[in-house]
């Protein structure tokens, strides 16, 4: 809203990283011309792609490596060393992984314009990972201890999973000693081990459930706007339509 232009404005998005806000200011700037004020966004671009490539030890980028959890908004990131560069893997195994620029101080430049922070506990090991895009909030990832599964592990977690919800069966079935889902016969892609019963698939994080034995029971996705989606473990699928 712009009170003293008499002017209010408002932007539809299809997209989380689509930057409303910047969109809006954008437009805005064509009605307004030299009453905007600067946009921070462009400030913040120009600011962290201005950031000089500062040098850093490949031990202390060993150390930023691991699974990192935000439980609120159902996302998780990996960090992983490609050579000697830390990076955000691909979400799918065609796409390419995200390099992380190091800036000085345990700060990472990732394109287009994100800014990458690391922090640490007393002791000062690497406890939180802090993503930053522009004006909006800051999203914070709290470290996770990492799940190393044997081919004998993941067996665990084959079978067939179906959601009511959506009138849905996913097939988990082990593949050259990895997990694959399947839906009508077509692979939806790997599950990658990240943290205990937790895997991640694409942009999309899986958490199996146990029963009161400890038996796999289910699991739940969340894949950004689609959060808490169910499936249960199924001995026979229901009939697909």
């Amino acid at each position: 809203r712009f009170p003293a232009q008499h002017m209010a404005m408002a932007t539809f998005c299809n997209h989380s990283a689509s930057g409303p806000d910047s969109l809006l200011r954008k437009v805005a700037a064509i009605y307004l011309g030299r009453e905007m004020a600067a946009d921070p966004d462009s400030a913040f671009r120009a600011v962290l792609a201005g950031a000089e490539r500062a040098d850093v030890a490949p031990a202390t980028l060993a150390r930023l490596t691991g699974v990192w959890r935000n439980l609120d908004r159902g996302e998780v990131r990996r960090t992983v060393l490609v050579g000697d560069t830390l990076t955000f893997p691909p979400g799918t195994d065609a796409g390419r992984p995200t390099a992380l620029v190091p800036i000085g101080g345990l700060q990472f430049r990732a394109v287009p314009a994100t800014r990458v922070s690391f922090e640490g506990d007393s002791a000062g090991a690497p406890t939180r990972l802090v993503v930053r895009s522009g004006t909006a909030a800051p999203i914070a990832f709290t470290r996770v201890a990492t799940a190393e599964l044997s081919a004998a592990k993941l067996t665990e977690y084959v079978g067939s999973y179906y959601s009511p919800e959506v009138d849905v069966t996913w097939l988990v079935r082990a593949d050259s000693g990895k997990l694959v889902a399947m839906r009508h016969g077509r692979r939806i892609g790997a599950l990658t081990p990240t943290y205990r019963d937790g895997f991640v698939e694409g942009s999309s994080e899986l958490d199996f459930t146990r029963d009161t034995k400890g038996r796999i029971s289910g699991f739940r996705i969340e894949a950004g706007r689609v959060r808490h989606l169910d499936f249960k473990r199924v001995e026979t699928p229901p009939p697909t339509r």
